[in-house]
């Protein structure tokens, strides 16, 4: 018993300790933590709210199409590949007195392009399954590839087919639309090459693929499925002044320092679904990000760090505190969890990736700490968002995005 009292006891005097050391360095932990996962935001901390668009899964590359000619079309084995592959196309044959198991094209066609067709096949959600052509084995969302029929890709007078050589063997096509099938796969090729780059050059990808198809309602309705919504937080900004910050005269003589809080909401998505998540900001050309918060966050061995080692380390009932300085800012990082990595530091777009645990429901919120020219009265910032699907999650290159970006107008005191 006395240990345990004497334990308490020098426990209590190091909170006591604790609460001295914050108050004389006059941190405010509400109006500089930095909190991922925290509670969404509410109807007035938000800017605007947008769907989060995916491609439904399509194997990748546009060889699972043959052109010769004028003409272009589905493998034939793979619609029939893909209607199997579904729940309700087998049942709908049955109503039309056929046999699933003895069923040829014509008759898969005919259930894939009716009204339940239609209703099933292209208002579905995204899917994925292996389907089975020409010898190999690809990944595509079968509904998606039944939901052509419905579309400026199917000729209006119904099935039509052709054969064709492919691999050593005369492989049988449903022969679609050529102009239609050229914006469907173009659109994909897009969607394919975004999901191997970063930030801006993705986006512009993704847009044009997008813009590629938009011409074609019916097709670009079928494509693309809505995977959630992200909303955007009102920038909350201070002075330089204002966060008492530090800055070099090298800085000051030439320009203004402002430190804007910016802040972030996934919607209806299940963190199970993703791998990553992305927030990027777009300022002005002549704008830099002096500092980002956090810049990388990381945990190893069970051990929170900031990579620009804090000044002070802190722990109180075996809750850990990291308290790092920018320009003189206290700055906590008590509920972080890893891993999120910033990119863009000293240049005018810049960007926060989240991997791991900081994948989680509720708000993602950040600072950016902006150089702007001396005396500028305002400046424009652009959101976007995206994310990184897994596999199973059934959208095409993996990926989701926002389709256009959001300005934030910025106003300074």
């Amino acid at each position: 018993m006395k240990s345990a009292s004497v334990k308490h006891a020098k426990t209590f005097r190091f909170a006591v300790a604790l609460l001295i050391l914050l108050l004389f360095l006059r941190i405010d932990f509400l109006a500089a933590q930095i909190l991922i996962g925290d509670a969404a935001l509410t109807k007035g901390e938000t800017l605007t709210t947008e769907p989060m668009v995916g491609f439904r899964k399509f194997p990748k590359g546009v060889s699972i199409f043959e052109v010769t000619g004028e003409k272009a079309g589905i493998p034939a084995d793979l619609f029939i590949e893909s209607a199997k592959a579904t729940t309700w196309a087998a049942d709908e044959l049955k109503k039309f007195g056929k046999n699933p198991s003895n069923a040829n094209l014509a008759d898969w066609y005919r259930v894939s392009a009716s009204p339940a067709g239609f209703s099933k096949a292209c208002l579905a959600k995204p899917t994925v399954s292996a389907l089975r052509y020409a010898g190999r084995v690809v990944e595509a969302d079968p509904n998606l590839v039944l939901c052509l029929t419905h579309t400026e890709i199917n000729f209006p007078e119904g099935l039509r087919t052709f054969h064709h050589p492919v691999g050593g063997s005369n492989i049988e096509f449903l022969e679609v639309d050529q102009r239609a099938f050229q914006k469907f796969t173009g659109s994909y090729a897009l969607v394919d090459s975004a999901s191997e780059l970063k930030s801006s050059q993705a986006y512009v990808k993704l847009s044009n693929a997008s813009a590629n198809i938009n011409s074609l309602p019916l097709l670009n309705q079928s494509a693309k499925s809505v995977a959630g919504e992200v909303s955007f937080g009102r920038p909350v900004v201070y002075s330089a002044n204002e966060k008492k910050l530090v800055l070099p005269e090298s800085i000051t003589s030439k320009s203004d320092v402002y430190w804007i809080e910016l802040a972030l909401t996934f919607r209806d998505i299940n963190p199970d679904n993703l791998s990553e998540l992305e927030f990027d900001a777009a300022a002005p050309p002549e704008t830099s990000a002096l500092e980002l918060i956090p810049y990388r966050f990381d945990k190893e061995t069970n051990v929170k760090s900031l990579t620009s080692s804090p000044d002070i380390k802190v722990e109180a009932y075996g809750a850990k505190v990291d308290l790092g300085k920018v320009f003189e800012q206290e700055i906590s990082y008590k509920s972080l969890k890893p891993m999120i990595v910033a990119s863009g530091l000293r240049e005018s777009e810049f960007s926060w990736t989240l991997t791991g645990e900081s994948v989680q429901k509720g708000s993602q919120r950040f600072v950016a700490v902006l150089q702007v020219p001396k005396r500028q009265s305002q400046i424009i910032l652009q959101f976007r968002a995206r994310a990184k699907t897994k596999r199973t999650f059934g959208f095409q290159g993996d990926i989701i995005s926002t389709e256009r970006p959001i300005s934030a107008y910025i106003k300074f005191k």
